[in-house]
């Protein structure tokens, strides 16, 4: 294959047509994504005030765990105490 073989001017419009197809495609995607957000506000709220109260509650449980934790150390320390008595 020689270097005079190759055409440029097929290899520079398939070019422009897949950096056109690529723009094309981002911004249809993006007029879709907003559009979507736009649709649904209330959605979007209530998924986030249930994400908010699902992470309070993982919250609540993580400082009940930390304290039955702190007691099972507590425990553990004294066990050689109790075993000498």
């Amino acid at each position: 294959m020689k270097f005079d073989s190759i055409d440029f001017n097929l290899i520079l419009l398939s070019s422009m047509w897949l950096i056109a197809g690529i723009i094309a495609t981002w911004f249809f995607m993006k007029k879709t994504i907003l559009s979507q957000s736009l649709k649904n506000p209330k959605i979007s709220q209530k998924s986030l005030r249930d994400l908010l109260e699902k992470n309070e509650a993982l919250l609540m449980e993580k400082m009940e765990l930390d304290k039955q934790l702190a007691v099972l150390r507590q425990e553990a320390e004294r066990l050689p105490e109790i075993e000498e008595d």
